[in-house]
């Protein structure tokens, strides 16, 4: 991040630019088209599996490539690693390490932990799947050692510049959007068997679903697909704070994708710093142009998200960002590339054709919409004629009608603006060079490097041409890199210089300086301010509610140990200290044990759900994720990890358990074999019944379509694909929560999961409370052969029950 002082009151960062690489060849177009650095995968452990990615061999290529143009290299290691893949695992960090890249990319917090005691000065910046949604969480994961932060999508602006005050921040600017907070969803996971926290997700948020309140449809369309996010109009409101690196999405994407994009956000970041630096009053102004190219590389239309969204804060609730009209970011019409409306239909000479906006080639493709569908014009199906393009396809000609329009889906200009960028590669760094030239010796300066090249050799005087800085430059200003050397040499002896020794000095100028990072030493000391005192969890079945009324039922039929807090799903939880006290008179008067439950996702409300904590006595808190670690560390507050930690393996237990949690439920995507082999002396919670929540987003899908609205009071909708219907609720905070259709329930191996010390959640949130009671019971009944009773109250109540991923695990 380059910081350039305009005056006293007034400065700017121009951040870094991180474009992505799925293979060599978009590799080589991200750095010719103007990357700071790039982002790519190993062929294991990479969150993009089905990228061609890099082998050792390739990323070692890759890594010298990049560094020989002054470009940085940061590798993906960023989903959750198995106990069984540790060892591999810790053989690639260790060949990354070795290889000087100059950060890795990470999600799990065990791997985190590990690389921190065995590679201390190894750069670890914490993936956008660890969830970091608050300063809190930021401040968690630098005193873990990290250091950079890969912020969640969701954020706001000012969110953003509160954490990049305080540790590097990584933003996304551009590409494709996820339904669900990244490193939460577990939708593809449990309806598909393919993990997105593995790589694999099968994007279930891109296919079809009805809507219905009860049996009734209300709107049917792709509900969960989102826009694509694109962050150029407001770059000159970006460069106003600390953020330190602007990432595009896309290792899927194709070089023509990744170069195009990269060149105009390149050009966008440079026109900036220009005018600041010349003292310009002139302001960034979007180019028309440019977001019409960004649209023809890909799009579903494009969205700035939540990052201009004004957030309030509203008593006794959380945040409620205030969608508009104007920049909704959901599209349920479809969920693929729109490419770029070029025209409409018309009747010229008796035949069918249309009027480009662009110039069209003879290879582009084009998609009409009519009222027979989507219809694809490929370059066989039309001809090019002066300024108009005829379709020449009779079939589709009897399918198209005047005034249908037409979008240009593959623009072949782009292709060969790519092409461009390959054979001259842009010159973006002007680099002052010194070359003194004596009989027994060399001395090269640049501006760009710390060092001195100087080499003691005997140099003879020229025959007839002697160096001079016109061959320097000619030998040293080639297309391969991206510098262009302003040469000054002094040559008063006419010396010749062989060209063995151009290659030297060319290669001098063109090697990065390796950085010596600072050593990272770990210190649990860091994050643990206040050491919480562990405690004993009572019963070996933990019952969560979020109502007084079912808190009754289950304290009644025997519950003892219960978690108790918001994310309610049959009514919007009041977040009061009040509802807080009354629950916990009644668990104390049953001689229970009450956990605190606290929200999944926590921005600017976290002053207030700590300052409800802090009036507690003695309180146990569900940590759900790294900001509320941060405060029970502080604090010295007893605690207990949820699932949305993503605890995957022993090492990732070793550092909770080091940092004084009582409990940890570990991640819903482990198999019996997996858990049973864990290490730790800690307990482990998993759930042994309840519908799993697949997804948490801020997308609120009753709100595609129209203003915000109290609809979402009622408790009863639900999205149905071709099989199944999902539970759908939108909690206090107005995001939206979706559940399995189908409930876990593992009463039938509640002896053999307890025969391994686990205890057994039993999350009661979804369920009738008319069922609550059996639910209770039949988990407490002591007997050796339990039968899970029928818990239908009627036909139409029917429930459908799953072991989730207990036995089958995933990949």
């Amino acid at each position: 991040m380059e910081s350039i002082h305009v005056s006293e009151k007034k400065k700017i960062y121009i951040p870094e630019l991180l474009s992505p690489a799925g293979n060599f060849d978009t590799l080589k177009a991200a750095i010719f088209a103007g990357a700071d650095a790039v982002y790519f995968g190993a062929k294991n452990f990479s969150a993009r599996s089905s990228a061609k990615n890099f082998d050792y061999e390739e990323i070692k290529s890759a890594v010298q490539f990049a560094h020989e143009r002054n470009v940085k290299c940061y590798i993906t290691v960023n989903t959750l690693i198995k106990d069984s893949e540790f060892y591999e695992c810790m053989k690639l960090i260790e060949q990354l390490y070795n290889l000087k890249v100059d950060a890795i990319i990470v999600q799990d917090f065990g791997l985190i932990y590990r690389i921190r005691k065995e590679f201390p000065d190894l750069e670890i910046h914490a993936s956008t799947q660890a969830t970091t949604t608050s300063l809190y969480g930021a401040k968690f994961l630098k005193n873990l050692g990290v250091s950079r932060v890969i912020l969640a999508r969701e954020l706001s602006l000012s969110e953003i510049s509160e954490i990049a005050e305080v540790i590097d921040t990584e933003i996304f600017i551009h590409g494709a959007l996820c339904y669900s907070y990244s490193g939460q969803c577990l939708m593809s996971s449990l309806i598909g068997a393919r993990s997105g926290n593995r790589g694999k997700c099968a994007q279930p948020c891109r296919m079809e679903y009805s809507l219905l309140k009860g049996e009734n449809l209300i709107e049917k369309g792709y509900l969960l697909s989102m826009k694509d996010l694109c962050l150029y109009p407001i770059l000159s409101e970006i460069v106003k704070t600390k953020i330190k690196s602007l990432k595009i999405e896309g290792r899927l994407k194709s070089r023509i994708y990744v170069a195009n994009v990269t060149r105009i956000y390149r050009n966008a970041l440079d026109f900036i710093k220009d005018t600041y630096l010349s003292g310009n009053k002139e302001i960034f102004e979007p180019s028309r142009s440019d977001l019409d190219d960004l649209a023809e590389c890909f799009n579903r239309t494009f969205t700035t998200y939540n990052i201009k969204a004004p957030v309030h804060q509203r008593k006794y609730s959380q945040i409620k960002l205030i969608k508009n009209k104007e920049n909704t970011f959901m599209d349920s019409s479809r969920p693929n590339n729109r490419g770029l409306f070029i025209g409409r239909v018309i009747i010229s000479e008796n035949k069918l054709c249309f009027e480009p906006l662009r110039e069209c080639k003879a290879n582009d493709c084009f998609v009409i919409f009519s009222s027979h569908g989507n219809i694809t014009l490929e370059s066989n199906d039309f001809f090019i004629q002066g300024n108009k393009v005829f379709i020449s396809n009779h079939h589709i000609m009897s399918k198209v009608r005047e005034g249908d329009r037409v979008f240009r889906v593959r623009a072949s200009i782009l292709e060969e603006r790519a092409n461009e960028i390959f054979r001259r590669s842009i010159k973006r760094y002007q680099v002052k060079v010194r070359i003194e030239l004596d009989s027994d010796k060399i001395i090269v300066e640049a501006d760009n490097k710390q060092k001195k090249f100087i080499k003691k050799t005997g140099l003879e005087i020229a025959k007839k041409y002697p160096t001079t800085k016109e061959i320097l430059s000619e030998k040293i200003n080639t297309q391969d890199h991206p510098f262009s050397f302003e040469i000054n040499l002094e040559n008063k002896k006419n010396l010749m210089l062989p060209l063995s020794i151009i290659k030297e000095i060319k290669k001098f100028l063109l090697e990065k300086e390796i950085e010596q990072n600072k050593e990272r030493e770990f210190y649990l000391e860091k994050l643990i301010k206040n050491k919480p005192k562990k405690i004993g969890i009572n019963s070996n079945f933990i019952f969560r509610v979020s109502s007084i009324k079912d808190l009754k039922i289950a304290l009644e039929n025997g519950a003892k140990t219960i978690i108790f807090g918001p994310e309610g799903y049959k009514e919007k939880f009041p977040y009061t200290p009040e509802i807080f006290t009354e629950a916990k008179k009644m668990i104390e008067d049953a001689r229970g044990q009450m956990i605190i439950s606290t929200p999944r996702i926590i921005r600017k409300e976290f002053e207030l759900i700590a300052e409800i904590i802090k009036k507690q006595e003695k309180p146990i808190i569900l940590v759900t994720n790294t900001a509320m670690l941060d405060f029970v560390l502080s604090e010295g507050i007893s605690f207990v990890v949820d699932h949305s930690l993503n605890v995957f393996n022993s090492y990732a237990l070793e550092l909770i358990s080091n940092l004084g949690a009582s409990m940890v439920h570990v991640s819903n995507e482990l198999n019996f074999d997996e858990i049973s082999n864990l290490k730790t002396n800690m307990p482990i919670e998993i759930t042994a019944y309840g519908n799993l929540e697949m997804m948490i987003s801020e997308g609120c899908v009753l709100f595609s379509k129209s203003q915000c609205s109290p609809l979402c009071k009622d408790r009863d909708f639900y999205l149905k694909d071709n099989k199944v219907k999902y539970p759908v609720f939108i909690d206090e905070s107005c995001r939206t929560h979706i559940l399995n259709a189908h409930t876990q329930n593992l009463i039938n191996e509640k002896n053999i999961l307890l025969d391994l010390n686990l205890k057994l959640r039993i999350d009661l949130r979804a369920t009738n409370e008319n069922l609550i009671p059996k639910v209770v019971r039949t988990f407490l009944n002591e007997s050796k052969k339990p039968n899970f009773p029928n818990f239908s109250l009627d036909d139409k109540e029917k429930l459908y029950f799953t072991k989730g991923h207990i036995f089958r695990g995933v990949e």
